[in-house]
């Protein structure tokens, strides 16, 4: 069974499990302070939890370089030693294990729209106040889903760690953010406007990508960044 991450709150991130897509536990990373050492900088933990609030790990960058990612493999080991508790009544009929990366391309088509309305906008005035909230909302959604992907999927049956998204087919490697947006932004770009040129649907998909990379590259440093 595979485990991945999607943020949920400001500082909260859901655990779920891939295969049923029901949320099986939470992380909240936060700083606390060492009580061994309370004269130093407070460390960097993630507290991790399960359905009932029962906390199930404190993981700490004194002992992990990302206690965030750590938390997937919290949760797993918890399922699997209890025999998966916390499926019993969630079960879906269908679910649907590619919901982040047909998300992804949602989101990214929208940024597409929204940005195409606010050049014509500015052609013809400036651009309104409704179409910066929404650009704004696009971005935050696209940069949600590129943070939690930061931490990959973890592999429950092979005990590792691999990259976040799901390929089509399923079979095939899975990706990393900049693959997948290309991957499911084309996708639903295609869908959406089919009559468009392969050239110029990627080159309108690479306005919302440009904006995020512009916003983590004033945040973050180089090593965080998402490939442009």
């Amino acid at each position: 069974m595979r485990y991945r991450m999607e943020v949920v709150g400001d500082y909260e991130l859901a655990v779920r499990n891939v295969e049923t897509d029901i949320r099986m536990g939470t992380a909240y990373p936060h700083y606390a302070v060492d009580t061994r050492f309370p004269d130093h900088p407070p460390i960097f933990v993630c507290d991790v939890v399960n359905n009932n609030l029962e906390r199930l790990a404190m993981i700490s960058s004194a002992t992990v370089s990302s206690p965030i990612k750590m938390a997937s493999a919290a949760v797993a080991n918890y399922e699997a030693h209890r025999g998966h508790p916390d499926f019993k009544g969630q079960l879906q009929a269908a679910p649907d294990t590619h919901r982040i990366e047909k998300h992804l391309g949602t989101v990214l088509a929208d940024a597409v729209s929204v940005i195409a309305r606010g050049a014509t906008e500015h052609l013809n005035g400036g651009v309104k106040t409704e179409t910066k909230g929404k650009c704004s909302e696009l971005l935050v959604q696209l940069h949600n889903i590129w943070y939690a992907s930061r931490f990959g999927s973890f592999d429950g049956e092979r005990r590792s760690f691999d990259p976040y998204f799901a390929n089509t087919p399923a079979s095939a490697p899975r990706m990393s953010f900049a693959t997948a947006a290309q991957h499911y932004g084309m996708w639903e770009l295609r869908r959406r406007f089919p009559d468009v040129s392969e050239a110029r649907l990627r080159a309108v998909l690479s306005w919302p990508l440009e904006l995020l990379a512009d916003l983590l590259e004033s945040l973050l440093p180089v090593n965080l960044r998402v490939a442009r």
